[in-house]
């Protein structure tokens, strides 16, 4: 039973771990997305906001750094993917055991919860030195169009690692089974109509 119990703890783990990476993963390249794009649109510069997340690093200088470069850029975007990561996991570890998540409106509701909490902690709770830095160079519109684009990314990677989740898990015996004794079907395996056409038009591992 505690065998058991280790290996079903571990197993949870890696998938928090993996939805973590998969779902922050996407969320960090279409929020740095929008970043460049308002950064070209506001600043100027698309590399601009991405430089001022490594403000941590460096200081006021990235603040005011236009160019592309491996020491700004490289380490603004590294940093901002290792915060996207963060939160991502955070959420899977919160949603793992609530089957509200699985499907699509609850999805997209705790994704945009983890951002709008991500932005209150950047901006309400982080020492000065620590915040992302973006926001020296973009407007509060532009901003909220980042952590949106965050929110979307991590619904996407969500989705995505449900998906893979359910293609790599082995089928439940219920689903194997034909039928009962004598050729009939089992209760299992029985369904009406209405819960074909819901699978159906289901996303796999993603209830509607």
């Amino acid at each position: 039973m505690r065998l058991n119990a280790k290996e079903d703890s571990v197993t949870t783990w890696k998938t928090v771990l993996r939805q973590g990476l998969i779902a922050g993963s996407l969320g960090s390249v279409a929020s740095a997305l929008a970043l460049v794009l308002a950064g070209r649109r506001e600043a100027r510069s698309g590399a601009a906001p991405v430089n001022s997340v490594s403000h941590w690093y460096w200081g006021d200088r990235a603040l005011h750094r236009r160019q592309t470069d491996l020491t700004h850029t490289a380490v603004g975007y590294l940093t901002h993917h290792a915060a996207s990561v963060f939160w991502a996991t955070a959420y899977a570890a919160a949603s793992q055991n609530s089957t509200a998540v699985r499907t699509l409106p609850g999805i997209a509701t705790g994704a945009l919860a983890t951002s709008a909490v991500a932005c209150f902690v950047d901006y309400q709770l982080t020492p000065k030195r620590l915040t992302p830095g973006f926001e020296h160079e973009l407007s509060r519109t532009a901003m909220a169009g980042v952590y949106a684009a965050m929110a979307v990314g991590l619904a996407a990677g969500v989705c995505l690692s449900l998906h893979t989740q359910e293609r790599e898990s082995p089928p439940a015996p219920a689903d194997l089974a034909d039928g009962g004794e004598g050729g009939e079907p089992t209760h299992a395996s029985a369904s009406s109509p209405a819960a074909e056409r819901t699978r159906d038009n289901s996303v796999p591992g993603v209830q509607l």
